[in-house]
């Protein structure tokens, strides 16, 4: 079925032509026509199958269809997936048509704006939103479209007392969910605030098939050294870029520091990080300009990165909806992907479902590993060419000095330094 069917306008199907988009994903044939209508969707649908885009354009057209009357209300559980939600809007969305994001570091007068001067569509994190309503800072009662969107991902992180507060003082017509995974607490949310929603179910709640994934296991007790080394090996063989996931910040400033000292073109992405720092490293990992992120959670949040071949799960997920979200970064809108985790050997590894390809520890023959951290003898490649722009140059140098200021000479330099005068 081509996007002409599904009711929309023609300014909207000149907006998905120039995204190069020719046909919908199933969510999206399914979700629009329902979302035109009026009617309230509760949708699960793997990640990386285009519910974003699906939302966006039904609720572009309900705007449209009521100028006067109709604001929209988005919530993200990150600032991150927030804003690439704007941009979105911003690209499909017609002239005059205004968005905002909602988040921690917003300059106030952007949210006063927002909230007295037409913006049409507001997309917030739900704690910096109920921060502002306490305060008398953001007027919500004319939002009568609601999105929660990644709702297994919200009630995750705890933010079901702050979504009652906010809903609590509007008046929905309309109320959409959206999630990867439908666990009791997302039926919870669902039952409270729809009204005769329209379920849909794309798939189960496993990785798409396009997703391959492997095993590596790691043995002795020297895990996170154990891990590094495959991890390198795992690069030098990958001439992509790679999404790191680990469990901790700490273990994110310590593991970049590892692998900037072996020659690896990285960067470390956690909350700590100012916002403005972390928008940039993300963009130079859009662009190219680095071959690896390494991240924790915050970055397994519906962020959409084109391309992305290879996740590696460097710590376990903590649960079966966490391990789900970071898959989804790769193998997304039907591309093909690769997933590998690391599992120390005193653990068995979690069968969170899905094909599994399972490769040896890769240890060296006499099964030692490297006391360290730093494998000399793997050739890595480097993204960055050895000439760039000046303008790249300076990005990378600012991102890089920001990283090394503080968190990562505290959990990584030192740490190491510790360990090898003991």
């Amino acid at each position: 079925m081509p996007f002409s069917d599904l009711g929309l306008s023609e300014s909207s199907l000149i907006a998905i032509r120039r995204l190069g988009h020719t046909a919908p994903t199933e969510i999206q044939e399914k979700a629009i026509p329902v979302i035109i209508s009026g009617r309230d969707v509760a949708a699960r649908s793997p990640t990386g199958t285009g519910k974003t885009l699906a939302f966006v354009l039904g609720l572009i057209e309900r705007v449209q269809l009521n100028w006067q009357s109709n604001y929209v209300l988005i919530m993200s559980p990150t600032r991150e997936l927030a804003i690439q939600t704007r941009d979105a809007i911003q690209v499909l969305s017609i002239r005059g048509m205004k968005s905002c994001a909602v988040y921690g570091q917003v300059p106030f007068p952007e949210l006063r704006n927002s909230s007295n001067f037409g913006f049409k569509f507001i997309v917030a994190t739900p704690r910096k939103l109920r921060d502002l309503i306490e305060r008398r800072r953001f007027m919500i009662e004319r939002f009568n479209h609601i999105v929660l969107d990644e709702a297994d991902e919200l009630m995750r992180f705890g933010f079901r007392e702050d979504i009652d507060f906010i809903l609590a003082r509007v008046k929905s017509l309309q109320t959409l969910l959206f999630s990867a995974t439908l666990d009791q607490n997302v039926r919870s949310l669902s039952s409270t605030y729809q009204k005769n929603p329209e379920r849909i179910y794309i798939g189960g709640e496993e990785r798409p098939p396009s997703i391959v994934e492997e095993t590596i296991r790691v043995r002795g007790i020297e895990g996170p050294d154990g891990k590094l080394t495959n991890l390198l090996r795992l690069l030098s063989e990958e001439s992509g870029q790679v999404l790191v996931f680990v469990a901790t910040k700490r273990t994110a400033d310590r593991l970049n520091y590892d692998l900037n000292r072996a020659g690896v073109n990285s960067a470390a992405i956690h909350a700590d990080f100012p916002q403005v720092v972390r928008e940039r490293t993300l963009g130079a990992f859009r662009s190219g300009l680095l071959k690896v992120i390494v991240a924790t959670d915050l970055l397994a949040r519906g962020i959409d990165i084109p391309g992305l071949n290879l996740v590696v799960q460097f710590d376990q997920a903590f649960d079966r909806n966490a391990d789900t979200h970071r898959s989804g970064r790769t193998g997304r809108m039907g591309n093909a992907g690769r997933v590998v985790r690391f599992v120390e050997s005193r653990f068995s590894p979690r069968s969170f479902g899905g094909s599994r390809i399972h490769r040896s520890n890769g240890f060296g023959s006499n099964g030692s590993s490297i006391n360290g951290g730093v494998d000399t003898a793997v050739a890595l490649p480097r993204l960055i060419h050895p000439t760039l722009e000046p303008g790249v140059a300076d990005l990378l140098a600012h991102v890089r000095r920001v990283e090394t200021r503080g968190p990562a000479n505290r959990t990584g330099g030192m740490h190491l330094e510790k360990r090898r005068t003991r």
